[in-house]
């Protein structure tokens, strides 16, 4: 018995998630998304180990609803191989492959919201490298692959910078975080880097890190000065995610060393909707029902009392739940994914976030259009966008007309 033959390939929202790169296509950073079945998030990095190495460290996460499970007596079993190749200069630096089986007690689990991660280190010179992580499904024989970058050359400051891993403190312990992805307004997040100064070094160094949003500028920042005999292995710094706002942020740190040694680091952070935000934010919230609620049921939200507000959201996505079986709710999790693809992407002077402009609110109601093209404008005619959809036909026009980036239903 297979199970999970309907499953939906959800880890992948339009314009949010960093999606995986096709065979032949440049390298990207880490983390990575895979495009195809089975969907997986993988982080590579690397600090300084002994003279001229590093210690690789590849981390992955797949849903156990990307996997097949066979029936097998009791247990539903799947199996999956990953393996990790690195390269530079087109010759192979080093790699291994390492086997995974998985055994769960029911059909409910393997369609719910659990994962299988892992974390297997090796070491390798210390070189820029390019690596390809592949994953096999050794069920259903399906597989796909992503391809990123690693930093690993060391020599080039006094005070080596290590690559920067996210952690989300829960109940005091640190998990760690390999998407870069966070609830908006959700604490305990933070950064992790390692330092390691040239022997014999001496003076101060100061580090100094910056959030932007790409519509707003900088959001967070600070810094701070130690002398390189107080240099700790590991320092951290907190993510202020309450002064996030959904969609992908751009982390730098900065490492100023004696003399004129620097070294720098970045990754993108992507600030996603938490459980509870139709709750929590009562005003926004009716903002998107308006939209995707039919009548009755927008005039059942808009009218309940402060007491009765929770329980009728909650009425509203168990009356649209496909799945009701399954853990979590996946039209609640589409509208979600539409509201944040809606942020990243339609990022206008005047309306914030992306899901108050005209395209957004097209995209909360139809979702993502089978068929987007746009025209850049010349003197005799503004900037615009048109979407198709098919089943049923309908076309959408979005017009510039100002010149300001502001587009505006039209057709």
């Amino acid at each position: 018995m297979l199970a999970g033959a309907a499953r939906a390939t959800a880890l992948v929202g339009l314009g949010v998630a960093l999606v995986g790169l096709p065979r032949g296509a440049p390298a990207a950073d880490f983390p990575q998304h895979s495009p195809a079945r089975p969907v997986f998030v993988v982080e590579v990095t690397a600090v300084p180990a002994a003279a001229g190495s590093v210690e690789v460290a590849v981390s992955w996460q797949v849903p156990y609803r990307q996997l097949t499970f066979r029936r097998e007596d009791d247990w539903y079993r799947a199996r999956y191989d990953l393996t990790a190749v690195f390269e530079a200069d087109g010759r192979q630096m080093g790699g291994d492959v390492w086997s995974r089986r998985i055994r769960l007690r029911s059909l409910e689990e393997t369609l719910g919201a659990g994962e299988a991660t892992g974390r297997r280190t090796l070491k390798l010179p210390a070189r820029d490298c390019e690596v390809r992580v592949r994953m096999v499904d050794r069920v259903s024989h399906s597989s796909s692959e992503v391809k990123g970058k690693v930093r690993a050359n060391y020599r080039r400051s006094q005070v080596a910078l290590g690559d920067l891993r996210f952690v989300h403190y829960r109940d005091g312990a640190p998990a760690r975080n390999p998407t870069h992805v966070l609830a908006q307004g959700e604490s305990g997040h933070a950064v992790r880097f390692d330092l390691r100064p040239a022997a014999g070094l001496t003076g101060e160094v100061t580090i100094s890190w910056r959030v932007r949003d790409p519509s707003r500028g900088t959001v967070s920042e600070g810094d701070t000065t130690l002398a390189v005999a107080d240099l700790p292995p590991t320092f951290e710094f907190p993510l202020e995610s309450e002064r996030f706002t959904v969609g992908r942020h751009d982390l730098e740190v900065r490492l100023d060393g004696p003399g004129e040694e620097s070294d720098r680091r970045t990754a993108h952070v992507t600030v996603r909707l938490s459980p509870n935000w139709f709750v929590a934010r009562r005003e926004e919230a009716l903002e998107v029902f308006q939209i995707v609620a039919e009548g009755p049921e927008w005039d059942r939200l808009r009218n309940a009392s402060e007491g009765e507000w929770a329980r009728r959201v909650e009425e509203f996505w168990d009356r649209h739940d496909p799945s009701p079986r399954t853990a979590g709710n996946e039209y609640r999790e589409e509208i979600q994914r539409r509201m944040e693809a809606a942020a990243t992407m339609f990022v206008e002077p005047f309306r914030t976030p992306g899901w108050r402009t005209d395209r957004g609110r097209v995209m909360l109601r139809l979702g993502p259009p089978a068929r987007r093209s746009h025209e850049s404008g010349d003197f005799d005619r503004p900037p615009s966008e048109l979407w198709e959809y098919d089943s049923p036909r309908r076309f959408f026009l979005f017009v510039d007309e100002q010149g300001t980036g502001e587009y505006w239903l039209r057709g």
